[in-house]
């Protein structure tokens, strides 16, 4: 299940670690978010300092703006890159986000799989003390972009994705099954205990703030049981042996009984 975020009530996610789930480029952020409307600037899932207000990767949604796009930001010295999709968000309606924050002169944005946004300029040099990993505000010293709806499947990798990849997560699949080996957080949101625990093996489970209901989830398929890319899925245990599918694993498992 997602849960129900309130702009009003600080209602957000937050892990407080030494070090966020990515600190330096490139790095992906990507979620479901359903916004309950296209008036406001509300932050989906970043990464930034406790200590300060410089140095951020941002997936944000900005219906405060023409065009209603959803936006990736890279700040640090030197700047701000401002990246926007091409067309809007809606709301009342489940969309996929993405940001890549690929280097200090790149950064692009994808709403459901495409609208690609880029910018380019100016060189932004990420800094240290990059330690919280947030959804549905930016949690730093002067915290801001309270959400409001509902969010689930937040994830981060290190790594760039690419178009494809960005693809397979607007299509629906689990981040579990995408760059598994390069996924640094991966919270989907189950709405059942504080903290919500993160399945990337990082450990890094961000704790609950506020009164979060739970809410129906987008359309994802499950991260466990068998892997989308395994065509056996007829195999049969032998006699003796109890079939057990893995997380992550293309080759099932078997376990003596």
């Amino acid at each position: 299940m997602a849960r129900n975020f309130n702009t009003g009530g600080a209602d957000y996610l937050s892990n407080t670690d030494t070090t966020a789930a990515v600190t330096a480029y490139p790095a992906t952020l990507a979620c479901w978010f359903n916004s309950n409307n296209i008036t406001g600037g509300y932050d989906l899932i970043n990464v930034c300092p406790s200590a300060s207000d410089v140095g951020y990767f941002r997936l944000i949604i900005s219906g405060n703006i023409a065009g209603d796009p959803v936006r990736g930001l890279t700040n640090g010295s030197g700047g701000t890159h401002v990246a926007a999709t091409s067309t809007a968000y809606s709301a009342n309606t489940w969309h996929h986000a993405c940001s890549l924050h690929i280097s200090s002169t790149s950064t692009k944005v994808y709403l459901d799989g495409g609208s690609e946004g880029t910018d380019t300029a100016p060189t932004v040099t990420m800094p240290g003390g990059i330690n919280r990993t947030n959804i549905a505000r930016l949690n730093r010293s002067s915290p801001a972009g309270d959400f409001d709806g509902e969010l689930a499947e937040a994830a981060i990798w290190d790594v760039e994705l690419t178009l494809n990849e960005i693809g397979m997560l607007a299509a629906g699949i689990s981040p579990a099954h995408v760059r598994p080996g390069s996924l640094k957080w991966y919270v989907p949101i189950l709405g059942v205990s504080d903290p919500e625990p993160d399945f990337s093996g990082d450990g890094r489970s961000p704790d609950v703030f506020g009164s979060l209901p739970v809410a129906n989830h987008p359309p994802v398929a499950p991260m466990f049981g068998f892997d989308h890319t395994d065509t056996r899925v007829g195999v049969a245990a032998a006699p003796g042996l109890a079939f057990q599918p893995h997380f992550n694993r293309r080759t099932p498992t078997y376990l003596r009984m």
